[in-house]
């Protein structure tokens, strides 16, 4: 290797001859390392690298140490630079941090050495970047906590970004996120929580303090739990309550390359291994898809004012961050459902994509040639000053320094037209496949917005079928919810389905979950107690069942947005399981009924679905949670309480065998409308009613309660369910269970005057979409009002009125109106 002729193909010849001469100077056994076969390697950091000739003309020592490293010609590994680490530390705070500063730059130089020539392959000297970074890192972190590492819990400070991926630049930051597994506690006169916070400053501080020696890295830890807001240091159950309840799509690709770096690597493994669910969801939501599209979009708006000056090699056009962005993403995206894919390095994502068959071979070879391209030109920029610098001037002399760094070997304009050239080619693929991610890639996993009810079924039982454990199927029936009730929400934003048709699909939407649900808990059990059996007179055994009656609005068929469920359990038959571990039927479904509230209502990391609410069972919140089929029918029967008739005029079977729906719907039918109820029901209605006004409603004077109060909702339904209860057994058209089709069916029958009627349906639809837009607007239900309510302020607009003011007006106008029809039902009539 002719030294002269690789002067002349560095990146700057001139300054390769002054720096070599420089370097003879300083290095006085120069006559020895001469004949060394590995010497000649040398002459490509001239011209190349300022800061490692610089580093080498005060340190000439260290030429031997490289020169004969065994590692010269070779990789070295993450357990080769602990070993010869450990070899350095002396128990001298600083001689220790001395010694590291030392041991970086030697081994930078040798990496460097290895990458110019072409020694090693560019994923190599990326792990030989992160090894080298990972190991002082870790020790540094030792030799500050010395002796009270014995006296804190075991905490954990984990790696992101590309030093979490093994794939480091020459001169990159280092992103940390601290987590404890808890902040209990005192050492000494400070609380833990302190300790470790000086602790994380002082490492922060004497890692990026710049001293003759050099640096050790810059740390960042900006992408804990709130940012710079936030704590150095969090206890897990904090991170584990932000990422439930905050964390972005960003915070989830960030968390993609999470690894264990300082403290307990027993605590990070677990940590990560937490995070794992929360960032590979195996169902995704428009939603998740939705995010992703924004991001793109702020990553392409970015790009038009980066490349204003030159091409910014992480983040312009066609840029690194595209390439990474589209890996993670896909990553994301496929994670879930292939546990094989969850990998923290770039590259190592593109292999496993295109291995299985999630992009095409000639996607992947353009992103995978255009990532080595633009990570070796990042390398590049970096090299020559140690500086963390990704911009790339138009200055066609810094082009023709970065191509001789790259390897273009020609005559200067040649080398910039060939570099130039593959630039642009690398950038425009790397940009238009970025473009277009999610177009191919995804379209078998997009759920259709524009889905019926009817498919809701059919979708959730094949997303269920590819969750493998209990766990997963439980955040699948969660983010299935959350998709639909998404459709739903942007039918009622755009106006495109009425009131009434809303509240169906709510109610589907819970029917469709609650079956799918039924059917994970009995699964969950089957391997435990086996199925429920009862003997048939001929003494062979049959499966018993559970049948989900829903009561109240989900027996309607008209739940709202965040309306609580009411069901009853009922099982068919008496017996016992005949799995290993038997116990009667009673028991089991029981059993089966907890299971199936708490796969509903439990909360996790993408919250509960819905409360169930069980008091409308035989005696209420004193009867037993499960009942007997024929022990349901014989207490009704005897019953002779109004309130218990008026619910089951709502009562719907709506999970369970059919054959079993059937025959509760008969029995039911022939309880209710078999014969008409005597009138008089209207002074016991009435008298129940006035309890509800005096215990619950609480109207005052500029405080109304359009649901509980005078003329309220309560009012409608108990006028249509009096005219059910005494007259659906003749007039057929009332033996409905929904109240909009029940005051249909009311209006020309006769019993009540058609504009009545009319005012009933009215009122309704608006006290039932009041009822939606203030659940929508603030995520819960609330139906007493003061006149000069913040609630109000929030919805007028949203129910098409001019003020609050007005809207305030109308739910009086309603009321008034309503009131007056329910006083001439039940306060004048005589019921006889």
């Amino acid at each position: 290797m002719q030294r002269e002729s690789v002067f002349e193909k560095s990146a700057r010849p001139l300054e390769a001859r002054i720096e070599w001469d420089q370097f003879e100077k300083a290095c006085h056994s120069f006559s020895s390392y001469s004949s060394h076969p590995h010497f000649p390697y040398f002459y490509k950091l001239f011209g190349n690298s300022r800061f490692l000739t610089r580093w080498l003309c005060g340190h000439p020592q260290e030429v031997k140490e490289i020169l004969d490293s065994p590692f010269f010609l070779r990789p070295k590994k993450l357990k080769n630079y602990s070993l010869e680490i450990k070899k350095l530390v002396k128990g001298k705070i600083d001689e220790d941090i001395k010694a590291l500063r030392l041991y970086k730059y030697r081994e930078l130089c040798l990496i460097t050495l290895r990458d110019l020539n072409s020694l090693g392959s560019f994923d190599e000297i990326l792990e030989e970047l992160s090894f080298l970074a990972k190991t002082i890192l870790f020790t540094l972190d030792q030799i500050l906590l010395k002796e009270d590492q014995k006296k804190i819990p075991p905490y954990s400070a984990l790696a992101l970004g590309k030093l979490g991926g093994n794939e480091i630049n020459y001169s990159s930051d280092v992103d940390l996120i601290c987590i404890a597994k808890n902040l209990d506690g005192s050492i000494g006169n400070i609380t833990l929580s302190e300790f470790f916070i000086r602790h994380l400053q002082t490492l922060n501080r004497i890692s990026n303090e710049v001293s003759p020696d050099g640096f050790l890295y810059r740390l960042d830890w900006d992408l804990r739990p709130m940012g710079r807001q936030g704590n150095l240091i969090c206890t897990f159950q904090t991170f584990e309550d932000y990422h439930e309840a905050h964390s972005a799509l960003w915070e989830k690709q960030a968390l993609i390359k999470a690894a264990p770096l300082l403290g307990s690597t027993e605590l990070g493994i677990g940590i990560i291994d937490w995070i794992r669910p929360f960032i590979y969801r195996k169902y995704l939501d428009v939603s998740y898809f939705k995010a992703i599209e924004e991001m793109k979009i702020k990553i392409e708006t970015t790009l038009e004012r980066k490349n204003e000056q030159g091409f910014h090699v992480k983040l312009g056009y066609g840029g690194i961050r595209e390439i990474e962005f589209f890996v993670q993403s896909l990553l994301l995206v496929f994670g879930g459902r292939k546990p094989e894919l969850r990998t923290a390095n770039t590259r190592e994502g593109l292999r496993l994509l295109f291995k299985y068959h999630l992009i095409s071979k000639p996607n992947f070879n353009t992103l995978d040639e255009a990532y080595c391209f633009l990570r070796r030109l990042e390398h590049a920029l970096q090299m020559v000053d140690e500086q963390q610098t990704h911009f790339l001037s138009y200055d066609e002399n810094q082009r023709i320094q970065m191509a001789r760094l790259l390897g273009y070997t020609e005559e200067p304009n040649e080398a910039y037209a060939r570099f130039q050239g593959d630039l642009n080619r690398h950038t425009e693929a790397t940009h238009s496949l970025f473009c277009n991610l999610l177009v191919e890639n995804t379209s078998s996993l997009k759920t259709s917005t524009d889905a019926s009810e009817e498919d809701w079924n059919r979708e959730l039982k094949t997303i269920l079928s590819s969750a493998n454990h209990y766990e997963d199927k439980i955040e699948v029936l969660r983010i299935f919810q959350k998709d639909k009730l998404k459709d739903i929400k942007k039918l009622e934003e755009n106006k495109l389905a009425r009131r009434r048709e809303i509240l169906r699909k709510l109610s589907k939407l819970a029917i469709t979950l609650c079956g799918e649900a039924l059917q994970v808990a009995i699964d969950a059990l089957r391997p435990i107690y086996g199925d429920p059996l009862y003997f048939k007179s001929d003494k062979s055994s049959d499966l018993s069942s559970l049948i989900l009656l829903g009561m109240g609005k989900l027996g309607a068929y008209e739940i709202n947005y965040g309306s609580d469920l009411d069901l009853i359990f009922i099982f068919s038959e008496s017996g016992k399981t005949n799995g290993s571990h038997q116990i009667s039927n009673t028991e089991y479904f029981a059993k089966l009924t907890q299971k199936f509230i708490s796969l509903l209502s439990m909360q996790t990391i993408h919250g509960r679905c819905y409360e169930i609410d069980c008091e409308l069972r035989p005696s209420g919140h004193q009867g037993t949670l499960v009942t007997k089929f024929q022990s349901f029918m014989d207490y009704q029967s005897a019953s002779h309480e109004v309130w218990e008739k008026q619910a089951l005029l709502r009562a719907s079977p709506i999970a369970g065998p059919s054959y079993l729906s059937r025959l509760m719907n008969g029995h039911i039918e022939a309880l209710i409308y078999s014969q008409g109820m005597d009138p008089t029901i209207g002074y016991e209605m009435d008298r129940l009613r006035e309890r509800v006004l005096k215990e619950k409603a609480k109207e005052a004077k500029d405080v109304l309660d359009f649901k509980l109060g005078r003329g309220g909702l309560m009012d409608i339904e108990y006028i249509l369910q009096y005219f059910q209860l005494i007259h659906a057994g003749t007039v057929p058209r009332l033996r409905v269970k929904n109240t909009f089709e029940g005051l249909d069916g009311l209006l020309g029958t006769h019993l009540l005057a058609p504009e009545a009627c009319e005012l009933l349906r009215e009122a309704y639809v608006f006290y039932r979409t009041l009822e939606s837009k203030i659940a929508l607007v603030f995520g819960y239900h609330v139906h007493r009002l003061r006149k000069d309510s913040y609630i109000l302020q929030k919805v007028y607009a949203l129910m098409e009125y001019k003020n609050p003011e007005s809207l305030y007006e109308e739910i009086q106008s309603f009321k008034t109106g309503v009131a007056l029809i329910y006083k001439n039902i039940f306060k004048e009539k005589k019921h006889a």
